[in-house]
């Protein structure tokens, strides 16, 4: 009986020793520091400046548009040890190095700042595929093995390849109307023309129309017609739906004169072409579109009508001369 106590008593012993082992080492069974990576979760997004299309977080954009691009820092989480290497803290995010890889540019550039956000730039060209990337340090105030997160978006860019042109409408009382004298012809009329496609947006590009040296035809009377020559532009003057306000105007000819071939009147119906280019920052101006412009002269009522491909203003005229 002697021995069955004091085995029983040699047993609580061990048992209290063990207890108070527990407590003093309680971190054994805690969340022991182990320098566990930083993570960031969620991916990048993205904002188009543009809002048209309604599609913002598309990553196929115009050229020279722009996109904010983002990193939810909330999400931000970084385990590390403190200095005596037996404490958990929590280490705070640090800076953020934002940069795109191989065309473009994008706001901040590369160096030390903690923004969330930067503005990529696409380039003025076409590019298959160009990468935002930002690099997403801790604060280093403690000791970890993880230096930074990485996130990224790939964008493809796109070039405009086509123009089409919509009448808006007639641009009238420029001109006093006919009362005596000679019977002038001339119209002006405003149309909506629009770059496409229509799936991005070209509202930072720039655009001339090119008309060289230009085109020409021959008047009833044998004199020469001649359509606009030389460069209007450079501009960058579409909204974000790609349209821009394109007025076609014809200018003063006396009618008496030009639709009279010495023996009788005939109507005149001359075309030339409206090249239209975006600017390349390497290459230059690049035509990637043409629409006609054209020009009706009547004889009957000597009036003038200006279109633009099959989209036509109204008859305007006749007017008096100067």
């Amino acid at each position: 009986m002697l021995h069955t106590i004091k085995l029983i008593k040699f047993q609580n012993v061990i048992l209290f020793t063990f207890i108070l082992f527990i407590f003093s080492n309680s971190n054994l069974f805690a969340d022991t520091p182990d320098y566990t990576p930083a993570t960031l979760t969620g991916d990048m997004t993205s904002l188009t400046e543009s809002q048209t299309p309604a599609n913002r977080d598309r990553t196929t954009v115009g050229i020279a548009e722009k996109v904010t691009c983002s990193i939810g820092s909330c999400t931000w989480e970084d385990k590390d040890c403190d200095e005596s290497g037996t404490q958990i803290v929590y280490d705070t995010i640090g800076n953020r190095i934002w940069s795109c890889y191989p065309a473009g540019t994008v706001n901040p550039t590369a160096g030390t700042n903690e923004s969330n956000d930067a503005i990529f730039t696409a380039p003025m060209y076409p590019f298959r595929s160009t990468t935002v990337w930002v690099y997403v340090y801790d604060s280093a105030l403690y000791h970890d093995d993880a230096s930074y997160i990485s996130k990224g978006i790939d964008f493809e860019i796109i070039a405009p390849n086509s123009i089409t042109a919509t009448f808006s409408n007639d641009v009238l009382h420029l001109w006093d109307d006919w009362e005596s004298g000679p019977k002038y012809l001339a119209a002006a009329s405003q149309y909506i023309v629009t770059i496409e496609p229509a799936s991005v947006s070209f509202y930072n590009a720039y655009f001339q129309e090119n008309f060289g040296e230009g085109d020409s035809d021959t008047w009833p009377d044998g004199s020469t017609w001649y359509g606009p020559t030389g460069t209007i532009g450079p501009t960058c003057p579409v909204n974000y739906a790609n349209e821009l306000v394109d007025m076609q105007a014809s200018p003063f000819y006396n009618s008496d004169v030009k639709l009279y071939t010495g023996s009788e009147y005939q109507d005149f119906y001359p075309t030339f072409s409206i090249p239209y280019d975006y600017y390349n920052e390497y290459y230059g101006w690049i035509q990637f579109g043409t629409m006609m412009g054209c020009r009706s002269y009547y004889k009957e009522n000597r009036t003038t009508i200006v279109g633009v491909d099959s989209e036509c203003g109204g008859a305007q005229g006749p007017f008096q001369g100067d």
